[in-house]
């Protein structure tokens, strides 16, 4: 999945809530709608994105379907962000304001 998607499906208040709930353990909506106090209807809405951004998976136990967290794809991005930052490395030459301001604040001097 996309960086984008998965970081779209976390920045909701409610997602993010729900996926830290299912990151501790699996949960059925009902339970996730007494924890909460939202409605099962609106727990499913939300528990649909996280699932397409590749976050949750869904296992049906009779009647009911458990949420758990599926954490891999969000380590992946943020291993990829830890490296990229671990990487990164100030070249002056590219910073611009150096000539102009007698202070550079692109990360330089």
């Amino acid at each position: 999945m996309s960086e984008a998607t998965i970081f779209r499906a976390l920045g909701n208040q409610r997602r993010l809530m729900l996926f830290r709930l299912v990151l501790r353990r699996p949960y059925c909506v009902q339970a996730l709608s007494r924890i909460t106090g939202l409605t099962e209807s609106a727990i499913s809405q939300q528990m649909r994105i996280l699932r397409a951004a590749g976050l949750v998976t869904a296992t049906k136990h009779g009647y009911h379907v458990h949420f758990a967290a599926d954490a891999s794809a969000l380590s992946d991005v943020l291993r990829d962000f830890i490296t990229e930052a671990t990487n990164a490395v100030f070249n002056p030459d590219a910073c611009h304001c150096a000539g102009t301001d007698p202070v550079c604040h692109c990360g330089g001097n």
